[in-house]
């Protein structure tokens, strides 16, 4: 490691030091005389403790009270009492989150937009390149599902959101954060459930799910299977190819199959096989100034995303502390986008493949535990499009990265970590059409170094402080720019940042409370930004890497078991961001877009006697701007968005009703700006929040 990679007393980043101390001094204080929590003991329902947190996005299964990385992580459980669907359902209500709405876009963490610097046509013409890494059963998806399909949450164990970069044990497309997606595996004894519901905008959702041995404590399967559609509240025309644009729909099914062999007590091998099939209005926007019904183009494209993966997951322990462990992920996947002829019509044909072998070493009664491994990701990807001509491309990506991280306890209070990751990409691109107005040949390696450290104190078993700093990465890549007589094709630069963060955890109460927070400070070199080149009423988008740029701000959350029949959790997110010098693109001293300062959640569940139960939901989002070059037009104003379900149980089955967008929030989440004033703003669009929905349904589960 060189000295350069941790600049500790860079000016900016020992602000956050001060911060970090003063509020470790103060928990402190408060930490000898707390009474920490036994994970062990068995205690009278009227004092029952909250469930410690297991973190296993980091692939080494640490609690939460251990794992430096800022997280918001929800239980099967929490997902299904709140009323969960999909993924972007985890992201609505996070601590420094910002969802946009169905758009070209993934959302905002800490500032950082998910969906990466290139969106829309600029993405496909040049390739994509996310920020946000979402994994389901240790799969990456692939841009579009990301950002096009809704990830469903049915028979799910887990989700685990990670934010900030994952760039060192996630690699490639985290330097935002991530989201890992954990579902149910078989099981030994044999369960089932299944549920249907329905309500306005003609929403559907019926779903399954059935597990059972093959061979006692050997082998068993687990299937389970998800539809769900509804109609977006704009009006639309049909296209060809799909005739009600407005419709969207997901139909996800999984099987899976784990083997145990008793003669190798110490091996497991699970197979899962997924399929995927989603449906959905490229956006939902309407025109200036946003109250219309009328979609802002109604005859929307439509994207449909299929994917059929394999997963392999080997895991075999070797005596008491070592662990070996391979996961293996090939994916088919196809999209097309249906839209009028000359406009945009599309097809994407991809075959994506991971492998990542590793060694794990538990700390036992030792004082070091570790991971080591190596990652292998292999892209090959077709595509046409018939804009501006009949356009073809071919992509290809290679990327190969060992990463290492361990952890050394100095003594009963103090541990050590320290971690890095060397990564080399490749990136070949071509293509174009007949007449050679897009001609790209793109060939581009990068290669990084990704170091980090963590230094944790933990005073008791209650409290766990800790300072962290890491540096993240992203890839650069290509763009085109339509123009007179041809399209200009460029490049831009990978992306780094050097992140400084102090932590702290918490168990309290006897186990019945949980704290958790993270201060952060993010430096960013090469930021890659999406200019605006020209407006009213013609517009080109060029990515551009600003010089220096950063974000800093706060992170608390909470889980309180108020009483037997009551849990409450909490979430405050602060935030603020700064370009402070954009090579000369005219946005020095600008915000980053979608970042608003102030975010916040709050919500309880209530299990009363007799079987009821009710879950309420609220989260808060400041103001912000939808663009870098912070255009009063696109800014957005503060807002609240609630939810609230509840229910009744009968024996096996589950009664229930709940409605979304409790408080019927009708403002743009993202605007886009054509033209600041004059006859022209009427092409300024909105990207709108599904206006108040309500449902209601039934739920069986046997066991």
């Amino acid at each position: 490691m060189r000295a350069r990679d941790f600049p500790f007393l860079h000016p900016r980043a020992l602000r956050v030091a001060p911060l970090g101390c003063a509020l470790a001094a103060g928990l402190a204080c408060t930490a000898a005389a707390a009474r920490p929590a036994d994970e062990d003991q068995q205690t009278d329902p009227r004092t029952a403790t909250l469930e410690r947190i297991v973190v296993t996005a980091e692939k080494q299964g640490r609690s939460q009270h251990d794992t430096a990385t800022s997280t918001a992580v929800l239980s099967g459980q929490d997902i299904d009492q709140r009323g969960f669907t999909g993924s972007r359902d985890v992201f609505t209500g996070a601590a420094n989150v910002t969802y946009l709405g169905q758009d070209n876009a993934a959302p905002a963490i800490r500032g950082i937009d998910g969906s990466g610097a290139a969106v829309g046509v600029d993405a496909y013409f040049a390739g994509s390149r996310a920020r946000l890494g979402i994994t389901l059963d240790g799969r990456p998806l692939s841009f579009n599902e990301i950002v096009f399909a809704d990830t469903a949450l049915w028979d799910v164990a887990q989700s685990e959101l990670l934010r900030g970069a994952q760039s060192l044990l996630q690699g490639r497309n985290a330097i935002a954060g991530t989201l890992a997606i954990k579902t149910n595996d078989p099981t030994f004894s044999t369960e089932g459930g299944a549920l249907l519901s329905a309500g306005n905008y003609d929403h559907y959702q019926g779903a399954f799910y059935f597990s059972a041995p093959l061979v006692d404590d050997e082998l068993a399967f687990r299937v389970a299977a998800d539809l769900q559609h509804h109609d977006s509240f704009l009006d639309y025309t049909g296209v060809p190819g799909a005739k009600n644009p407005g419709r969207f729909e997901t139909r996800n099914v999984r099987a899976k199959l784990l083997y145990t062999p008793k003669a190798y007590p110490d091996f497991r091998q699970l197979i899962t096989l997924q399929h995927t099939d989603s449906l959905a209005p490229q956006s939902e926007t309407t025109h200036y100034p946003y109250t219309s019904h009328e979609a802002s183009t109604p005859q929307m494209p439509v994207f449909e995303t299929r994917a059929n993966a394999l997963v392999s997951d080997t895991q075999w322990r070797r005596g008491e502390r070592l662990q070996l462990r391979n996961l293996f992920t090939a994916t088919d996947l196809n999209v097309d986008r249906y839209a009028l002829p000359g406009s945009g019509i599309a097809h994407i044909d991809a075959r994506q493949y991971t492998l990542e072998p590793n060694l794990v070493l538990d700390r036992g009664d030792s004082a070091f535990s570790g991971i080591a491994g190596l990652y292998l990701f292999r892209s090959r990807q077709d595509e046409t499009i018939d804009y501006p001509f009949d356009e073809r491309f071919h992509d290809r990506v290679d990327t190969e990265a060992l990463y290492a991280q361990g952890t050394l306890a100095l003594s009963e209070q103090w541990d050590l970590t320290l971690g890095a990751r060397y990564e080399r990409e490749r990136h070949r691109r071509d293509g174009g059409d007949a007449y050679r107005y897009i001609a790209l040949d793109l060939d581009k390696t990068w290669h990084t170094f990704l170091p980090k450290l963590d230094l944790a104190w933990h005073p008791n078993a209650a409290w766990t402080f800790g300072l962290l700093a890491q540096r993240g990465y992203n890839a650069g890549g290509g763009g085109v720019t339509l123009g007179f007589p041809s399209a200009t094709i460029y490049t831009y630069d990978p992306e780094y940042v050097r992140d400084y963060e102090a932590y702290f955890r918490a168990e309290l109460a006897d186990g019945r409370l949980q704290l958790n927070g993270n201060l952060f400070y993010g430096d960013y070199k090469g930021l890659q930004l999406p200019f605006l080149t020209s407006m009213e009423p013609y517009y080109q988008f060029v990515i551009r890497n600003a010089n220096r740029a950063y974000n800093t701000g706060a992170e608390l959350g909470l889980r309180w078991r108020a009483s037997p029949e009551l849990d409450v959790h909490a979430s405050l997110g602060v935030l603020r961001t700064r370009i402070t010098d954009d090579a000369g693109w005219g946005t020095q001293g600008h915000d980053f877009s979608d970042a608003p300062k102030l975010t916040g959640g709050l919500g309880a569940s209530w299990r009363g006697a007799g079987g009821v139960e009710l879950n309420f939901d609220a989260h808060y989002s400041g103001s912000y701007y939808s663009d870098v070059q912070n255009t009063p037009m696109a800014h957005i104003d503060p807002y609240w968005m609630g939810r609230i379900n509840g229910g009744y149980h009968l024996g096996s089955a589950y009664v229930f009703a709940g409605v979304n967008n409790l408080f019927d929030h009708r403002d743009p989440l993202t605007i886009y700006v054509y033209a600041n004033t004059g006859a022209y703003s009427a092409y300024n669009t909105g990207t709108m929040p599904e206006p108040r929905t309500w449902y209601a349904g039934v739920r069986v589960d046997f066991r």
